[in-house]
């Protein structure tokens, strides 16, 4: 009976408020949709570019740091999106409030790792952001697409064992070595190492360009005595 409720309750508001898919702004209905799918068709999940294996992408960090000084284990990550509309989709977990966005993908994250790997996280990171930008976004998107992990993975998520003290700009425009240097000194680790020492951490993020910020986290980390890092983005640009 609760159950035929619900489903009611459901038909109702999909009447009164249609859920859009956030690329090509079709109806979401029983007919495109895919189970625990609420912001894409089916046709746009299934169009989008599979990003690449953890090999090609942590190659990338070779461009920006030596060899010895790439920090990152293993590198997952869901859609490429370069030259692709997925970037639609983190625009609007970053910018239009649609935060549930991150959840739902996270999920969806959080199966890859599963199925890549049987490492157990000791805690999932999300790269944090200053501030001032929380306070002009109103929130991290990381650390929603962290939850969404964290549901999967019964890991849970720490946001207080890497802190962003410095503010800087967008790194958009900038190349790999400018993300570097830009990224430098940015992060404390205000725990007592005992939070860290032998630990294997997941950092979790939207997307994945040249890996410094990530990587510049993962080097603090390894500092400070944990014992592996991963990281797992939604997208790879």
């Amino acid at each position: 009976m609760i159950a035929f409720l619900n489903n009611i309750a459901e038909s109702f508001v999909g009447f009164l408020a249609p859920k859009h898919c956030l690329v090509c702004n079709s109806v979401i209905d029983k007919e495109n949709q895919i189970e625990n799918m609420n912001y894409l068709c089916n046709k746009c999940y299934y169009n989008q570019q599979v990003a690449g294996s953890s090999e090609s992408i942590i190659n990338r960090m070779l461009a920006s740091f030596e060899a010895d000084n790439v920090a990152i284990t293993y590198a997952y990550s869901l859609f490429s999106v370069h030259q692709t509309n997925f970037l639609d989709v983190i625009h609007h977990l970053k910018y239009s409030n649609l935060y549930k966005v991150g959840v739902e993908f996270g999920e969806i994250l959080a199966q890859k790792v599963k199925l890549e790997t049987d490492v157990v996280y000791d805690a999932i990171i999300p790269v944090p952001i200053h501030k001032t930008k929380k306070r002009e976004r109103g929130y991290n998107q990381s650390t929603f697409i962290a939850k969404g992990v964290s549901k999967v993975l019964t890991c849970p998520v720490k946001e207080d064992l890497i802190i962003r003290a410095k503010y800087i700009e967008s790194q958009t425009k900038m190349n790999a070595k400018q993300r570097v240097t830009n990224v430098q000194g940015i992060y404390q680790l205000p725990q007592e190492k005992s939070f860290y020492i032998n630990k294997t951490f997941l950092i979790v993020d939207d997307v994945f360009t040249t890996g410094s910020t990530i990587n510049s986290m993962a080097i603090e980390l390894l500092n400070k005595g944990a014992k592996r890092i991963d990281c797992a983005t939604l997208g790879l640009a």
